[in-house]
This record gives C-alpha cells, structure tokens and sequence, in this order.
C-alpha cells in the first residue's frame, strides 16, 4: 500500500496498524487457499491449472475445458503437454516445458511477451504464462500452478507500438 502526504500521527498509526493487518489477513488466507479462492478459481476467464510436481493435471477450471475444447477423460491425469503446446509466437518455436525449473528452483517463471497457446485442436491464442511453484505449510513443494491468461485486443495493440 501506499501512504499520502501530509498526514498526521495519528494517521500514520492507523495506517501502518491497517496494513500489518492486511497482510496478516493475507498470509492467512494463503495459508488456507495456496493457489487462490476455490470460487474464484472456478470462475475465472483465465486458464488455471495445478500441476502435479512431474507436469500431470490435477486440477483446472471450467474455462481451461472450453477453450482447450476437450473433454475431462482428455484432461485431467494427463501431462499438460499432451494437452496444449505454449510457442514463440514469432517463430513458432516450443517453449521449453518450464515446470522442471519451477520444481528445481522453486522460483515464478513468466513469459509475458510473444507467447501463444496452441490447444490440440490447432487453434492458436496469444497468452501471457506464470508458472510457480506450490507449497504447503511446512514451505515443501508439493505442486505447480499454471495460469494462462489471454491477451486482449488492447494488450497486442500495445506491444506492437512497443516494437
């Protein structure tokens, strides 16, 4: 968060007390939830994926299904490469799977920019990926979250300027 000036004592009392708050309230929920709020989950309009440590599909909600245009039996229990391929779009060349390096070195791994999925069906969507790792309480990996997220109009039109 962020603090405007000028603000008194009491001010600052208050917003400091509200922040530590906040973010214990956070670490709690996180705590709970290790890769969000179920709900939320379910109803994103973003592809989300929990991925066992070896890359195998555990979990994904509805909108992954409907946009990879695949049945559950096709999904679920399968490596997610046998289900979608993530390519520079430039190129068209495979993005190396990043799941090996999230589990090794337990850090995010992002491809932000020039990236697009191609589900099983050929149809192509350009993307933005995070890939991180998931730990439970005693901070073991014991799973990965991948979070596909289609880029809008707008978001291509601005990296295209940016070229």
């Amino acid at each position: 968060g962020y603090i405007l000036k000028p603000f008194t004592d009491k001010d600052l009392s208050s917003n400091v007390s509200l922040a530590l708050y906040n973010h214990a309230m956070r670490k709690k929920y996180f705590d709970v939830y290790p890769i969000g709020d179920p709900k939320k989950l379910m109803a994103s309009m973003d592809l989300v994926f929990f991925l066992d440590p070896q890359g195998t599909i555990v979990f994904y909600n509805p909108y992954a299904a409907r946009i990879l245009e695949l049945p559950d039996d096709e999904i679920l229990m399968h490596h997610w490469r046998e289900v979608m391929m993530l390519i520079t779009e430039q190129s068209g060349e495979q993005i190396p799977d990043p799941v090996p390096e999230v589990v090794r070195q337990k850090l995010v791994v992002s491809h932000e920019f020039n990236t697009a999925l191609v589900a099983r069906n050929g149809k192509t969507r350009k993307v933005s990926v995070t890939v991180r790792p998931v730990k439970d309480s005693a901070n073991e990996l014991f799973g990965v979250f991948l979070h596909i997220r289609e880029k809008t109009l707008a978001q291509i039109k601005m990296e295209a300027v940016k070229k």
